[in-house]
């Protein structure tokens, strides 16, 4: 992602359905330990993926440190201290209208911002990679549950096997 741009950081984060949609930080580049304890499970704002994430758009965050909802929470201690200063997180919007994560980009100057051609490729990747999840998640699905149903017909799958009875000898409880 930091090819794309001149940015410092990236980092990605996916939904996590389990977690009630919760972004799961799954990929990262050229971010402090201390960003990635505060990042590794976003729940809500403050965080600028969150914000993305509710509003479904694009998030900038000129300056960090200026940000009166960053810069009092430890996200916004913890990307200072990592010399993150701008933000902007994409979410990635699947062809149905749900978002399945966001890309986040990092600069250590406040007020840096992607070009025309540098802002089109990233949304172009925000696109192509929602679009690939959701394929793989209906995929994987739908793969899952032809699987499970083969297997109950045929009573091969694990719990329709029988379990085995008591040992030869055993002693059974009274």
């Amino acid at each position: 992602m930091t090819v794309l741009s001149d940015a410092k950081a990236a980092e990605l984060h996916l939904t996590d359905p389990a977690q009630g949609d919760a972004l799961v930080l799954e990929q990262h580049e050229g971010l402090g330990s201390a960003y990635l304890d505060q990042a590794a499970l976003v729940t809500g704002p403050p965080y600028v993926c969150a914000r993305a994430q509710r509003l479904h758009e694009p998030v900038s965050v000129p300056d960090v440190a200026a940000d009166p909802d960053l810069r009092l929470h430890p996200a916004g201690r913890a990307l200072l201290a990592t010399d993150s200063r701008a933000l902007v997180s994409v979410p990635l919007i699947t062809p149905d209208g749900r978002c399945t994560g966001t890309l986040t980009l990092h600069w250590s100057k406040p007020g840096t911002w992607l070009t025309d051609e540098q802002d089109h490729a990233l949304h172009a990747l925000a696109a192509e990679t929602a679009a690939w999840r959701s394929w793989y998640r209906r995929t994987v699905v739908l793969d899952a549950l032809e699987y499970l149903h083969q297997h109950r017909e045929t009573g091969t799958s694990p719990r329709a096997r029988k379990r085995p009875g008591p040992r030869a000898g055993a002693v059974k409880p009274t």
